[in-house]
């Protein structure tokens, strides 16, 4: 007997979550309608208006490319260096401005960690 789903319930449950169902089921290798019904199935909200996660542990790789380069780097150019594509990079590199973590030169349009304040003990 086949399995209806791919992985456990509350799995794909919380991945409907995080996750539109395009990028669901590129993973999962469904067609895109039935991403659709199981989440109607399970009540879950339509996936328009979701967010993307980002890879995981991208934004501490582009703190430590940052790091690592006292001069700046562009977006692009991080993107390279990391393997990654350059919009997931500068979806990162905002939320990171947001933080507070990193600014952006408006002259060069590198990026530079902000200098933190050290805690004293």
């Amino acid at each position: 007997m086949r399995r209806p789903y791919p992985v456990p319930v509350e799995q794909l449950q919380a991945e409907m979550r995080q996750w539109t169902d395009t990028a669901l089921a590129q993973i999962y290798g469904v067609p895109i309608a039935t991403m659709a019904r199981w989440r109607t199935s399970f009540g879950i909200a339509a996936s328009q208006g979701l967010r993307r996660r980002l890879r995981p542990g991208l934004q501490e790789r582009l703190v430590d490319a940052l790091a690592h380069a006292p001069g700046g780097l562009g977006y692009r150019t991080m993107a390279r260096r990391l393997g990654c594509s350059w919009q997931n990079v500068a979806q990162g590199l905002k939320g990171l401005v947001r933080r507070g973590v990193v600014r952006r030169d408006p002259d060069t349009h590198l990026y530079r960690l902000i200098p933190q304040e050290q805690e004293t003990p």
